[in-house]
């Protein structure tokens, strides 16, 4: 999870908010989860002109 987070600018914000379901879940359930959520998050962004 580190090394995604190190692909953020500094000062970036990117917050999780983990369901009830999540405390069930194995690590790499949740990691491919976050994954996912950041490279979606990270092309909303290009797509609206801003650089990530």
């Amino acid at each position: 999870m580190r090394v995604r987070l190190d692909s953020l600018e500094p000062g970036t914000l990117f917050v999780v908010r983990a369901l009830p379901h999540a405390a069930g879940a194995d690590f790499t359930e949740l990691e491919s989860e976050v994954t996912l959520l950041m490279d979606k998050a990270r092309k909303k962004l290009e797509s609206r002109g801003r650089r990530t």
